[in-house]
């Protein structure tokens, strides 16, 4: 029996194309996983969403959610806010006006410290306006035309002095919404701001705030800025505004708390 002759020219390629098409699946298969595993060690070295929620925010592309406070508008997401504030959460649920229209008034609120909320809630981070060199530059070049010695000091004390209101704010929203890794930002920052200016005049607004509008349970805040009493004691006793607060009522667990502590670091010296 005589060998079968070799396949025609359109034959062979008819096989080399039936081949090709076979092959075809595999490797782009291949290419996929490839490009699926690069994505998802990508995803792995990341620690959330920032980048690409900081851009919906600055974009306010699909917003379907509007915080409003005092004028000022921020084009939002329900998925990005609701996932992390379950009080907010609760203003766009069921019957709510704020279900129903798509807008929470923030009003009651300063915008200034509704945005910094918002800024955290897309970018784990907010900023308390006193954290580069470039700032304190702004405020002499500010200054650089104020020939009234009095409205220049006034100012650079004003700059100097927000971070510490700002961050106590801060802290008081986040207890407000439920936003417990916003208030450990704003603790951060708080302590930060302590480290930059001794003895502030700032500090003692900030003092105030924290124990009029925080819980008594609630000590995150309230024992950075006891540790800081301690350790600057004779300095804020001599500042007016120091001791005003300590005739206050409101201040007497706190006094009693700074001397006990005071005590209790005397003690373990002398031990």
């Amino acid at each position: 029996m005589s060998p079968s002759p070799p396949p025609n020219g359109s034959a062979a390629a008819a096989s080399m194309t039936s081949n090709t098409t076979a092959s075809e699946p595999a490797a782009k298969r291949a290419r996929v996983d490839g490009q699926s595993e690069q994505t998802l060690s990508s995803a792995k070295n990341q620690t959330g969403l920032p980048p690409l929620t900081a851009s919906l925010l600055e974009s306010g592309k699909w917003s379907d959610l509007v915080i409003k406070c005092q004028g000022r508008e921020w084009k939002c997401h329900r998925t990005v806010v609701c996932l992390q504030s379950a009080p907010l959460s609760a203003m766009i649920s069921g019957e709510f006006i704020e279900a129903i229209t798509g807008v929470i008034d923030l009003s009651e609120n300063e915008p200034d410290i509704v945005n910094c909320m918002i800024q955290f809630m897309y970018t784990n981070e907010y900023s308390d306006s006193i954290t580069t060199n470039s700032d304190i530059a702004s405020t002499e070049t500010s200054t650089a035309s104020i020939d009234s010695v009095e409205a220049k000091d006034s100012l650079v004390n004003a700059r100097a002095n927000k971070p510490f209101l700002t961050n106590t704010k801060v802290y008081v929203l986040a207890e407000m919404f439920d936003l417990p890794a916003l208030k450990a930002v704003a603790v951060k920052k708080f302590k930060t701001a302590l480290t930059r200016k001794a003895t502030s005049e700032g500090y003692t607004d900030s003092l105030i705030l924290i124990h009029a509008e925080t819980p008594d349970t609630d000590r995150a805040l309230k024992d950075v800025a006891l540790g800081y009493a301690v350790s600057h004691a004779a300095a804020l006793l001599e500042k007016e505004d120091f001791q005003a607060f300590c005739k206050d009522p409101c201040a007497n667990e706190f006094l009693m708390q700074m001397l006990k502590q005071m005590a209790d670091n005397a003690l373990s010296k002398t031990c």
